[in-house]
């Protein structure tokens, strides 16, 4: 099915080098020095002592700054940019889909880029229905699907891609009876076309909220999926990784990983590939005392579910992501009061916390995160609001950059307008080449999915 959509370019597409116009500031800096204030968002980035000519990247190279307003070829990083620039987020160009009545708590749109062009897909979950929409690499929308899916209601968790191109789409639900199951899909994009579902019986019981995780590619033929069920112990809930054949989508196996005292939320488990035969799994678990929800991450060989090495975590992570050097990020909130705060946290199977940090958004809400990586670069972006729920007065989202150390970039503020959801945003990143990658950002803007790319750039006077 084909619906028009408006879709609204900027003129000229995506530029590195642009007038400054009329700045103006969107955001209060929390952390660090006075922000540079530009006419696409306000940032603030750590200072580099010494002269601007003789700052050094991450590597410890000489970065050469000494040029006018004119930009390089190939854009400097973010953060750096030459004398009389600013650091931006350009707008390259946005896209919303039909408008609608104001979206439940628990909905959400989530976004994936394509492997080999700069396409993107959304999925937007509305009242437990899931419906997907192809995006071209200038916003315009391809198809939409109204996906037939065996639970209702449906929640999505996680979209992937298989190494053929394929969607991978994994959740939980429910079916008639109110049995919980665990969700899955393959969808080929090109026509499109669904290939196959899946909605796997999970235990549960009074104590216990059954709820699943994404897929994992093991290799061309299997899936792997981490799920948390009811154990036979009362009180109990069981991890398990639920093997799937990637050509037809049946349950091949599954394999028990632990139990521990139930947590009876909604945070769900998670899982990347951490390298050669092994993976990494998040959970939420309770602290030694019981007094507070905290995390785990766990590495497992990927065949047989066997743990290679266990990490606490301070809160449960929401978001799990593997970047260069085979390092595994982890990004959890915390709340004090109206106060949320960010933990981030670097590991790898040598030294399990490489490095840690938090940072605390200015906002009177604390809706949950999203991020992504790449080339060691961790992203994430948080919506922001002034008031109570209620009663916000102003909405705006913040985008963030962290360098392979932990070392805080840029902090971008936008004023997006993103409707409050549990979970109101998402991020991606599209690799662009000899460049930085463009952010790709998605969530409900007055009732319909919207969706927006930005470059990172300089804008020179």
């Amino acid at each position: 099915m084909r619906v028009n959509m408006r879709v609204r370019p900027l003129v000229g597409g995506l530029v590195w080098a642009t007038g400054c116009g009329n700045p103006i500031s969107l955001d209060e800096t929390t952390e660090g020095p006075p922000g540079l204030t530009t006419s696409l968002g306000t940032v603030s980035a750590p200072p580099v002592p010494g002269d601007a000519s003789s700052q050094l990247d991450e590597g410890g190279s000489k970065l050469d700054l000494s040029v006018g307003p004119d930009i390089p070829s190939k854009p400097l990083p973010p953060g750096v940019c030459p004398p009389d620039c600013q650091f931006e987020l350009s707008q390259g160009w946005t896209y919303d889909g039909p408008p609608g009545p104001a979206p439940d708590p628990e909905d959400r749109v989530l976004v994936i880029v394509g492997d080999s062009d700069e396409s993107v897909t959304v999925a937007e979950q509305r009242q437990g229905a899931i419906t997907l929409a192809r995006l071209d690499g200038s916003g315009q929308e391809l198809w939409t699907l109204p996906l037939a899916l065996p639970c209702d209601p449906c929640h999505v968790t996680a979209l992937g891609l298989h190494p053929t191109g394929d969607l991978l789409l994994a959740g939980y639900g429910e079916v008639e009876g109110d049995s919980a199951v665990a969700l899955v899909a393959r969808v080929e994009l090109g026509e499109p076309e669904v290939l196959w579902t899946n909605a796997v019986s999970l235990p549960q019981s009074p104590d216990v909220v059954p709820r699943a995780g994404p897929l994992v590619v093991l290799d061309g033929d299997l899936l792997v999926q981490p799920v948390l069920q009811a154990s036979a112990l009362p009180g109990q809930e069981q991890l398990e990784l639920l093997v799937y054949e990637a050509s037809n989508g049946s349950l091949a196996y599954t394999d028990t990983i632990t139990t521990g005292p139930a947590t009876n939320g909604n945070i769900v488990p998670l899982a990347v590939d951490a390298g050669p035969a092994i993976i990494a799994v998040s959970r939420p678990v309770w602290s030694d005392d019981a007094v507070a929800v905290e995390g785990e991450l766990m590495w497992l060989q990927a065949i047989g579910g066997t743990p290679v090495l266990a990490e606490p975590r301070p809160v449960p992570p929401l978001a799990l992501a593997q970047t260069a050097g085979g390092r595994i990020v982890t990004l959890g909130q915390s709340q004090q009061g109206d106060q949320p705060t960010l933990h981030l946290h670097s590991g790898t199977l040598d030294a399990a916390t490489e490095w840690s940090t938090t940072h605390q958004p200015q906002t009177d809400s604390a809706p949950l995160p999203a991020m992504t990586t790449s080339q060691g670069q961790t992203y994430v972006v948080t919506r922001l609001a002034t008031g109570a729920p209620a009663r916000e007065t102003g909405t705006s989202i913040q985008l963030l950059r962290w360098s392979s150390d932990g070392s805080l970039v840029w902090q971008v503020a936008l004023p997006i307008s993103t409707d409050r959801v549990d979970r109101p945003l998402s991020l991606q990143l599209l690799p662009i080449p000899d460049s930085e990658p463009d952010l790709v950002l998605a969530g409900f803007v007055a009732g319909a999915r919207h969706v927006e790319r930005r470059g990172q750039g300089c804008s020179c006077v």
